[in-house]
């Protein structure tokens, strides 16, 4: 009795899962009585796996295998993620699209070298020609493309839905209470050992890349994700006029109208991810709109005049965070 008594008085702590993985870092916290080196193996394999199907620097990965228009049979991962992602561009009228890859690499945010000559309409529009998310699609296991030269970029939706495949494990192995943060893309679920529920500290928008992160507010998160799409941190200048590196599919050009950062908090970490980037491509009163007539928790950080303002949909402001 007296050592069941003693068992039953046993304290669950946080344990930490940490690294780097996919060009950023991933921290995970999970309340447990004991560290479980299982689960950190499933994880790591998982984030093995991810790299080697998603990564546009592993140069024998399945994406770029894809990019440079190899005879290859996707996995189903691949697939899962490739058929979101078109439910997502529909979803935002193609403000995500996974094929804005050419135009990545034009504005040299992926690893080509940058031109400084590259603002010409005419050059925009020729590798607009390559863009679009209907020119397409998975048959018999292959991406179908109508022209060789569309290649994919998944990085506006893989760290979230890597949150949920984490996720995903953590649950199936018994653990209710965990923060799974990879590269800013978080999924929360329980509480923290207190009893208290996670709180997210969302980052003010700073004046520059090399400027310290602060926090503009802190949300409460427990059971779905939320994800930041911020142009601040990633641009470059030329002649004194910053360009993001959030380009908009539409225009061919980067974010340029006042929205500093997107917040999303929604049910799952893919969509948070996707919705992020989409609205961070919009220009603020489309942006408000599109999260008004589909009930989006979202905070827009956007500036007027010089002046940072804030804009929180009702589902955000109230904490109905629009989850399952």
């Amino acid at each position: 009795m007296l050592l069941s008594a003693v068992s039953c008085t046993q304290q669950q702590k946080q344990f930490l899962i940490s690294g780097t993985t996919q060009g950023s870092y991933f921290r995970i916290a999970y309340i447990a009585l004991n560290e479980d080196t299982l689960l950190i193996s499933k994880v790591n394999a998982l984030l093995h796996t991810f790299d080697n199907t998603f990564s546009l620097w592993n140069d024998s990965s399945m994406l770029v295998r894809v990019n440079r228009n190899e005879n290859v049979n996707v996995s189903p991962l691949f697939t899962d993620l490739f058929e979101k992602s078109q439910i997502m561009s529909e979803r935002t009228n193609g403000y995500f699209d996974i094929t804005v890859k050419p135009l990545v690499s034009l504005y040299g945010f992926a690893a080509e070298k940058r031109s400084k000559n590259f603002f010409s309409e005419e050059e925009i529009n020729n590798i607009l020609r390559y863009v679009g998310y209907s020119r397409v699609r998975i048959k018999n296991g292959c991406v179908e493309k109508d022209l060789p030269q569309i290649h994919l970029d998944f990085n506006a939706i893989a760290q979230g839905y890597c949150s949920d495949l984490v996720a995903e494990i953590l649950l199936e192995n018994g653990y209710k209470n965990f923060l799974i943060d990879i590269g800013g893309e978080i999924v929360a679920s329980g509480k923290k050992p207190n009893g208290e529920i996670w709180k997210i500290g969302i980052e003010k928008p700073a004046a520059t890349a090399s400027d310290k992160q602060s926090t503009i507010t802190e949300v409460p998160l427990t059971d779905c994700s939320i994800v930041t799409s911020g142009n601040y941190r990633k641009y470059f200048e030329i002649d004194g006029k910053r360009f993001s590196h959030t380009i908009n599919p539409h225009t061919g050009r980067p974010a340029s109208d006042g929205i500093l950062s997107a917040t999303v908090v929604a049910s799952a970490g893919w969509e948070a991810d996707a919705l992020a980037t989409a609205i961070a491509c919009m220009d603020k009163d489309t942006a408000i709109a599109y999260i008004d007539r589909n009930n989006i928790s979202c905070m827009i950080i956007y500036d007027s005049l010089q002046n940072m303002c804030v804009w929180q949909s009702e589902q955000f402001n109230n904490n109905k965070f629009n989850v399952k």
